[in-house]
């Protein structure tokens, strides 16, 4: 008898933690999208060949790089934080990169090195898929791809960054957003 009691306890322990872990991922999420400062990062053009198309549209961005004094303290594949601010057009550009977490900001992410050159380092963003729904994701990505080539077009993520994470609220093309861009251009 003791033995089913220890079982049920031990049940419901791992019932509660399954229900815990999903909604504390999801609280996370929502309090980023809620409370996370927002930049705009413009993309830039990717190989439009993606093995999982039609599922998120693959992003890449411009403002991906920053000049440091002296590139030997930077490695690629390091973990650094990277703090943005915005330009003058109103877009995010890196502020800074460090190799310890902020304590003066929380509009940071926690980021990669991919690759270190002439006292530059670039890095590459957590936050580079955009999903969809299925049935829109392969018009969009058209779309998305079509309005980075073209130069006339001002193509940007907007992205909610708080404490080191960050969330793709949105893509926009021309100020629309993609979804309203896929329905009024019917492609």
């Amino acid at each position: 008898m003791l033995n089913k009691k220890i079982l049920f306890v031990i049940f419901l322990i791992v019932v509660i933690v399954q229900l815990f872990v999903p909604a504390k991922i999801i609280y996370d999420s929502e309090d980023i999208l809620a409370d996370g400062k927002e930049f705009k990062f413009r993309t830039a053009p990717i190989d439009p060949i993606d093995p999982f198309r039609g599922k998120y549209i693959f992003l890449q961005f411009k403002e991906n790089s920053i000049n440091v004094n002296n590139s030997n303290d930077w490695a690629n594949g390091e973990t650094i934080f990277v703090s943005f601010e915005n330009d003058e057009n109103g877009f995010a550009k890196i502020k800074s990169i460090q190799k310890e977490k902020p304590e003066t900001t929380i509009d940071f992410v926690k980021s990669k090195i991919t690759m270190v050159f002439q006292n530059k380092v670039t890095v590459i963003y957590p936050f580079d898929r955009y999903y969809m729904e299925e049935t829109k994701a392969g018009k969009a990505e058209i779309i998305y791809n079509n309005s980075i080539i073209d130069t006339n077009k001002i193509t940007y993520a907007l992205v909610s960054v708080k404490n080191g994470n960050a969330i793709i609220k949105n893509i926009y093309i021309d100020e629309i957003p993609i979804t309203e861009y896929i329905k009024n251009n019917n492609h």
